[in-house]
This record gives C-alpha cells, sequence and structure tokens, in this order.
C-alpha cells in the first residue's frame, strides 16, 4: 500500500539547506576531531613537563648558588703562579752552551750567531756586524771547536736552531754571554 501512494518531490531550497546543514556538520567533525587530537597532546605535555619542572627549577637555582659561592675560590694564589713553568718552555726552548775551552781576545767584545743542528753541533757561525777580520774569525771557529752546546728543542725534542754568544775580555777572565 505504501509504494502505491504519491511520491512528493522535495523543494529545491530544503534540498540545497539540507546539503548545506550536511557539510557543516562533516566540517565540525573534522575539526573536532583534529582539536580533540591538539588537546590531548597538550594535555599529555602539560602532565609530562608539570612533574619536572619544579625539581628541575630547583636544581638550576641551587648550582647557581653553589657556583657563586665557590667562584672566589677558583683563583690562582701568587705563590704558585710564581713556581709555575710558561707554557712557552715546554714548547720551544733555546739552545745554550755547556761548556767553552779558555782563549784570549784584546780586550773586544765579539757577538757571534751560532747555527746549531739537533745534535747540538755547530753547522755555520758568522759575526753579525762584520767587523772581525779573518785571524780572529780563524780563533773564534778553533774556540768553538772544542765548546760544547746543547741544542733547542721544540715540544721537548731536540731541533736545529741559532744562538748569538757574546765573547768579552775583562782583565785576566773571559765572559761568555748566551
Amino acid at each position: 500500500m505504501l509504494h502505491a501512494l504519491p511520491v512528493k518531490q522535495v523543494p529545491g531550497r530544503l534540498h540545497s539547506q539540507l546539503q548545506v546543514l550536511a557539510s557543516h556538520e562533516r566540517a565540525r567533525r573534522l575539526t573536532g576531531r583534529w582539536q580533540t587530537a591538539l588537546e590531548a597532546l597538550r594535555l599529555a605535555i602539560n602532565n609530562l613537563m608539570r612533574p619536572v619542572a619544579i625539581p628541575f627549577a630547583g636544581g638550576l637555582a641551587s648550582a647557581m648558588f653553589l657556583f657563586s659561592m665557590l667562584t672566589p675560590t677558583l683563583t690562582i694564589r701568587a705563590a704558585d703562579a710564581r713556581t709555575d713553568v710558561p707554557a712557552y718552555h715546554w714548547l720551544y726552548t733555546q739552545g745554550t752552551m755547556i761548556d767553552t775551552p779558555p782563549f784570549s781576545f784584546q780586550g773586544i767584545e765579539i757577538e757571534v750567531v751560532l747555527t746549531l743542528d739537533k745534535n747540538g753541533q755547530i753547522t755555520d757561525y758568522m759575526c753579525p756586524d762584520g767587523t772581525v777580520n779573518r785571524q780572529m774569525m780563524d780563533n773564534i771557529g778553533n774556540t768553538l771547536l772544542f765548546s760544547s752546546f746543547e741544542p733547542p728543542t721544540m715540544f721537548g725534542q731536540p731541533i736545529s736552531g741559532k744562538i748569538r754568544v757574546t765573547f768579552k775580555k775583562l782583565g785576566d777572565h773571559i765572559v761568555v754571554r748566551g
């Protein structure tokens, strides 16, 4: 009997209003899902951070307080600084003259630049001012031949280098500076 009844047409305006209502409801449900998921994430982060925030802040404040209390004790005392060996002495040392034989000069001061190899042996020598004659250079060479030297070092290892040595006669004794 129901099939025999006449079918009434839905008015066009009602059809459009129903479609608009359906799309609004669908959008609200989709937005609601994202909003619900976002709200759940925000709640999870809040619940996770809240128990950690107070101990973290307290720990940070106490660490800063203790560090500020210890800072004045972190100074270097002057006595320690005077006995400390500077870093450049460990990195690089110059060569030194260990021993020299007695010799004679005629009351003049002679400065000699020596080139040492890593074994402490002289490879070259010269007078930088150039005022020394050939006989004096031979005398210096003979003197240096019987002298012994300690080579310069870098990082504790012997290296080749140059040293400047000054010979001077004062009265009856010779002064060697180098």
